[in-house]
């Protein structure tokens, strides 16, 4: 059993020291504060059984996704091209990669998660919109410190 966990890494993540400690902490407690997002009741307008609240979900998502039937062509050739662009100058297109996919988590963010139903009124699902306010969040801060770390190295 030891040498089980030692060759799965396990006894190297206990015995970290410093700041990798700290780091790995932070990132479970990062984890557990998203698994408990997800609990996070809808809000919606109009009363309804919590039992019903996947017929909610899949009466707000059948509605907010027709008005923006039109863009999702743009965003599939968009997310097309630069799996693409990311084959052929690989590290150099890491940016737009990170920017792209940041943009694309806030958008999804507010058009997938807020909308009228006629059933319940106006609904928001809070979860999904703030776990895809924070992916986009630090997808968009990750390009950012990349570009600071660029300046810093030159």
């Amino acid at each position: 059993m030891t040498t089980w966990l030692y060759e799965q890494g396990i006894a190297r993540f206990l015995t970290l020291k410093g700041e990798k400690m700290g780091k790995k902490r932070s990132l479970i407690w990062v984890y557990v504060a998203l698994a408990i997002l997800m609990f996070i009741p809808l809000y919606t307008e109009k009363p309804y059984d919590p039992r019903q609240t996947s017929d909610v979900i899949k009466s707000l998502l059948m509605k907010v996704t027709d008005p923006y039937a039109a863009f999702a062509p743009i965003f599939h050739i968009g997310t097309i091209a630069l799996v693409i662009l990311m084959i052929l100058l690989k590290e150099k297109s890491s940016r737009i990669f990170t920017g792209y996919f940041g943009i694309n988590f806030l958008v999804i963010a507010f058009v997938n998660s807020i909308g009228t139903t006629e059933k319940y009124g106006r609904v928001v699902m809070t979860s999904t919109l703030i776990l895809c306010l924070i992916v986009g969040d630090r997808d968009i801060q990750a390009q950012d410190n990349r570009r600071f770390q660029r300046r810093a190295a030159v």
